[in-house]
């Protein structure tokens, strides 16, 4: 019994003496570790642990070392030589291919000081969930309803399977956030803009499909009269229905198949099948506006009763302006314009045009 009060109180003397030097004072004290960054509760991607190290003793570090340990993925690596450095910041950014989500981060910060002490503190971090980016639909086409005042949408749908469907905005503003298939009908726009489709997944967006119905605008060089004796001095005009710009030219039977109207030799902006001859030559049609460009919204439809509003010419005078319907097979394409200027010396007109891109929709402002 006497034995092992013995060893027991040897054993107290013993741990007495750890952590005292020969001089009786407490060796260096570990560093204080203060976590500055994150704020979360997670690490998200691209995000970093930001840590200071101090210590009010004074204490001078010789290395940092940060151990990593993930699941199986265990590195070291030294982060920072501090040496002479009372403080030391440590920025921690994983490269977070090594890591999946709802994996929690194991990391030491071991500290080395000029004395050959070591101290070592350990945490941990979760690691957020990383949501599989979603993609966009694509390949949004505009198509005119039948009425010709409203705008069919169609596209190809995200290729994330988990979508809960799609959005559709109209100049910035949703108008339908419920779309499960790959099409929505804006009955009535009431007026041209921009659209975008997204896909959704709970509060997520991807980025938008886009497409817009507002006009190709444009002016246009001088036109001359078909009187004009030089061979350089278009007296033609036309659009491109491809991508609304447009174009004078002379009237030679290869420009024919190009040409929507033309300045006759009365300064009367007229159908090209009125004056020209030969084969592909365009039959345009003019509703002409007494109230200026600026009151066009729509275009009559050029078919049914309206069609009698149509005609085949407009007098070349400055502010003139109608709506000019463009045939193509069945469709037509629909374009405001206004003659901005005349000049009776060399007797030229130019003109402004608003051109509407997708076929048969009437809506002009």
């Amino acid at each position: 019994m006497k034995r092992i009060v013995l060893l027991v109180v040897l054993l107290i003397l013993q741990l007495s003496f750890i952590g005292c030097d020969d001089s009786g004072d407490e060796t260096n004290p570990p560093p204080e570790y203060f976590q500055v960054y994150p704020e979360e509760d997670c690490l998200a991607a691209g995000e970093s642990i930001h840590y200071m190290i101090t210590d009010e003793s004074g204490v001078e570090y010789s290395s940092i070392d940060l151990k990593i340990n993930s699941y199986d993925v265990t590195s070291s690596v030294v982060i920072d030589s501090a040496d002479g450095a009372t403080s030391v910041e440590v920025l921690l950014l994983l490269d977070w291919s090594e890591y999946t989500m709802d994996d929690f981060l194991w990391f030491c910060i071991e500290s080395n000081d000029l004395d050959g002490n070591m101290s070592e503190h350990c945490d941990s971090i979760a690691v957020c969930p990383t949501e599989e980016i979603i993609n966009p639909a694509t390949a949004l086409v505009l198509t005119a309803t039948t009425n010709g005042l409203g705008v069919n949408l169609a596209w190809t749908g995200s290729t994330t399977e988990d979508i809960d469907g799609y959005k559709v905005y109209f100049n910035g503003t949703i108008i339908v956030d419920d779309v499960t298939t790959t099409s929505y009908q804006h009955t009535n726009p009431g007026r041209l803009g921009d659209y975008e489709v997204v896909a959704v997944r709970d509060d997520e967006e991807s980025d938008p499909a886009t497409a817009s119905s507002e006009l190709v605008e444009g002016t246009s060089n001088s036109i001359y009269w078909m009187s004009d004796p030089s061979p350089d001095h278009p007296s033609g005009f036309g659009w491109s229905k491809f991508d609304g710009s447009a174009i004078e030219y002379t009237l030679s039977a290869a420009n024919h198949p190009y040409i929507h109207i033309v300045l006759d030799s009365e300064m009367d902006i007229i159908s090209p099948h009125i004056e020209l001859s030969g084969v592909d030559i365009n039959n345009t049609f003019f509703d002409f506006i007494p109230e200026g460009y600026s009151s066009i919204t729509q275009a009559g439809p050029c078919h049914g009763e309206y069609f009698d509003y149509y005609g085949t010419y407009i007098d070349g005078e400055v502010g003139e302006a109608a709506v000019v319907a463009l045939p193509d097979g069945s469709d037509y394409y629909y374009c405001k314009m206004e003659v901005t200027s005349v000049n009776d010396t060399d007797h030229s007109i130019t003109i402004r045009w608003g051109f509407q891109l997708i076929p048969d929709l009437r809506l002009l402002d």
